[in-house]
């Protein structure tokens, strides 16, 4: 601030809570601005797909006291807007799979940064340790296991929560008629005899779902 009056230099002066920049002379303010140091918010909309700071794409609101003059994901200017309230519906990055900055800026230079996980890569379920045939009465079959879920991000996808669907084997090797579930590592003792595929699926934290399928026989 290069202000001066009568060699009175501006001062901070705060009134409840509020910072005011005030010139006095002779016990009168000669000149006052009211100073901004409250930065924006960033707030992240449940609409989003994904969570838990992992997203294939966001709804962002961003609230300002003042005014909003730029956002940036990844130092891209995305808008540059006077408004106080900015609601961006459906954010699909351009980026690779990894971290993103959020920027956003008021008209007073107050700054707030959220990062978020873009991940657009649905997670990989690898079915070749299931065997091929199982003897009913004899055999186990281990739900889930032994397949294996894997993710490029999301180091937590498992399957825990994966879902799955058996249904009978059509002659012509299309999925059929679903049967019922069963319990984990069963006997499959309530099984009628022959074939089937095995369907299976599992969301990463941003909802990308993986999916996989295996035939099995049962004899």
């Amino acid at each position: 601030m290069s202000l001066i009056f009568n060699g009175n230099e501006p001062k901070n002066i705060t009134y409840n809570g509020n910072d005011v920049k005030k010139v006095i002379y002779n016990g009168d303010v000669v000149w006052e601005k009211n100073i901004d140091n409250v930065p924006p918010t960033i707030e992240i909309l449940p609409t989003s797909l994904g969570s838990q700071g992992y997203y294939r794409l966001l709804n962002l609101k961003i609230t300002d006291n003042t005014n909003i003059d730029s956002i940036k994901i990844n130092n891209q200017i995305l808008s540059k807007t006077g408004n106080s309230i900015e609601i961006l519906d459906g954010i699909d990055f351009n980026f690779e799979d990894g971290n993103v900055i959020i920027e956003v800026t008021d008209s007073s230079g107050n700054k707030s940064t959220k990062t978020v996980i873009v991940d657009k890569t649905a997670p990989i379920i690898d079915l070749s340790n299931i065997p091929n045939t199982f003897e009913v009465g004899v055999d186990i079959y281990t739900y889930p296991e032994p397949g294996i879920a894997t993710d490029n991000l999301d180091n937590a996808v498992s399957f825990a929560s994966v879902n799955m669907g058996w249904f009978k084997k059509n002659p012509n090797g299309t999925i059929g008629e679903q049967v019922p579930p069963f319990e984990w590592n069963t006997t499959l003792s309530n099984r009628e005899l022959g074939d089937y595929i095995i369907t299976y699926n599992i969301s990463d934290k941003a909802g990308n779902v993986g999916y996989n399928q295996r035939t099995i026989t049962l004899y």
